[in-house]
């Protein structure tokens, strides 16, 4: 659990700051506001090799909700193997997953409005018992991953 921060900021500003002491204020601002965006949410740091890893993910996601059984099978398998072949270091989330931590909300809706009981609802509730484990703590990620992995498949994916 991470702890809260006090920072005081005063109610007025103080009379006489200098252009100089504003700048400071804002680029201090700036360096916190960037350290707070998620990395994948930077297209223009993305490498050439990353932009299409998250375009491979968001291909497959947009498929993956399609109406066509067979295209959303399709781009369940692409997707699964794009986790199961992503290679990072050890203290690193890979990129593929990290990219669909981004459609985790969309990805649980179509899962929810769909026939839990076909293959496809199986493949996908693996896919997101994955993506819940690295899910920063909202309360009950922790059971969510376990809950969707019960409804995946026994084998796994």
């Amino acid at each position: 659990e991470k702890k809260a921060v006090e920072i005081p900021v005063p109610s007025k500003d103080p009379k006489g700051k200098s252009e100089q002491d504003k700048k400071d204020a804002e680029n201090k601002e700036t360096i916190l506001k960037q350290q707070l965006i998620p990395q994948s949410s930077k297209e223009e740091d993305l490498s050439a090799e990353d932009l299409k890893v998250k375009k491979d993910v968001d291909d497959c996601v947009e498929k993956v909700q399609d109406k066509e059984a067979g295209i959303a099978k399709l781009a369940l398998a692409t997707l699964t193997e794009l986790l199961r072949t992503s290679t990072g270091s050890v203290t690193s989330i890979p990129k593929p997953l990290k990219f669909c931590r981004t459609h985790y909300k969309t990805l649980v809706s179509h899962y929810e409005a769909i026939d839990q009981k076909t293959e496809n609802a199986k493949s996908l509730a693996d896919i997101l018992a994955l993506v819940a484990i690295t899910m920063p703590s909202e309360g009950s990620t922790e059971t969510l991953a376990l809950d969707f992995k019960l409804k995946g498949n026994p084998e796994g994916p």
